[in-house]
């Protein structure tokens, strides 16, 4: 039987996530602090199939959990299922390895989808017979990232890394996520995965954000990238009025120019977002300020 861990300060919030995945013919441990989370990894010697992680714990940061993890065994699938909306979160999130990052409050459905998507499972029609998820293919976000860095090590090949934000320029710019971006973020995720190879992955990760890996891509095909996701944007922003004041920013890391390892094509990711975010903050404020 596979085994699932759930790590959670509220009893409440372990026994929800517990239920949906019981039901998938799952083992679960439940966990309220880092000390039993570390119990339990040591029993099983870190060979779990997956790990429900709130970030917000009483002894521990969920973050550091996660690093923890992922240095006696990459290959765990983590998601990440908190309140916490603030967008270094999900930054920190890619750092730490987080395969998802669910915001709360969430639906049962979202959580079950990204589940299965992670767990490869096949179809699952629900007690009440109301819904059925279909069969998806399995991706865990870090493994599948480490994999192509160590195929373009190995293969001496071309990788890119894309992380994309939107965000609505109408209104006061800060690092707060509105859960309102939730729905907006499929419709942007359908449109905008048109645009790449069938080799190309292009995730949603969070509620605002994206992640595009893309093997065989250096430094100067990003900017063919760029373009055509933001004549894409340009066309969604003049067909559908919600997006009317809707903006994107991208950022790229290539191996071998940027790194060659995944914390040095990350960190430079990160950074490269962190300064374009901060330089559209200042923008956008001052023009909300003459309006």
């Amino acid at each position: 039987m596979r085994v699932a861990v759930v790590v959670d300060s509220v009893k409440l919030a372990r026994e929800r996530v517990c239920k949906l995945i019981e039901k998938f013919d799952f083992h679960v441990l439940e966990a309220e602090t880092a000390e039993q989370f570390f119990n339990h990894m040591e029993d099983y010697r870190y060979n779990v199939d997956i790990v429900f992680m709130d970030i917000q714990l009483p002894d521990a940061d969920g973050f550091d959990l996660i690093k923890k993890l992922k240095i006696k065994n990459s290959s765990v699938p983590v998601i990440v299922v908190t309140a916490q909306t603030n967008r270094n979160m999900f930054i920190n999130g890619i750092i730490a390895g987080a395969s998802e990052y669910i915001l709360k409050p969430y639906e049962d459905a979202e959580l079950e989808s990204r589940f299965v998507k992670i767990i490869g499972s096949t179809s699952y029609s629900s007690a009440s017979g109301s819904s059925e998820i279909k069969p998806m293919i399995t991706m865990n976000l870090d493994r599948f990232l480490r994999g192509e860095i160590r195929k373009a090590q190995k293969g001496k090949i071309d990788l890119s890394i894309m992380l994309l934000a939107f965000y609505d320029t109408s209104q006061p710019f800060n690092l707060t996520v509105d859960a309102t971006y939730i729905k907006q973020s499929y419709y942007i995720h359908r449109q905008l995965q048109q645009l790449f190879w069938d080799t190309d992955v292009f995730l949603p990760y969070g509620s605002q954000t994206f992640i595009g890996i893309f093997p065989f891509c250096d430094k100067g095909q990003t900017l063919h990238i760029r373009r055509k996701v933001l004549n894409k944007c340009r066309e969604i922003k003049a067909e559908k009025r919600e997006f009317k004041f809707y903006d994107v920013q991208m950022t790229f890391s290539s191996y071998p120019e940027d790194g060659e390892t995944r914390e040095q094509l990350l960190d430079v990711l990160i950074e490269r977002m962190t300064v374009a975010m901060k330089r559209d903050k200042q923008v956008h404020n001052k023009i909300l300020s003459k309006i």
